[in-house]
């Protein structure tokens, strides 16, 4: 079984954050959902939350479907 992809919105509103490995989805209390950018831990040119929708990276990767243990 595998762990369902990004949503269409979540696509369309953060571009290439959705299906990015480096990307990490952060839901607030409050509704609004940001895509925090792991890579701006160890590489200072990249922002922590981008603004979106980000239509070029040169960071990006594409995620890899991960099985459900």
């Amino acid at each position: 079984m595998r762990v369902p992809g990004p949503s269409d919105d979540d696509r369309r509103r953060a571009g290439l954050c959705a299906e990015c490995a480096c990307a990490k989805r952060v839901p607030s209390a409050n509704g609004p959902v940001y895509f925090l950018c792991e890579r701006s831990a160890t590489d200072p040119s990249y922002p922590k939350y981008p603004q979106l929708p980000v239509l070029r990276c040169a960071g990006y990767q594409a995620e890899q479907a991960r099985p459900l243990h």
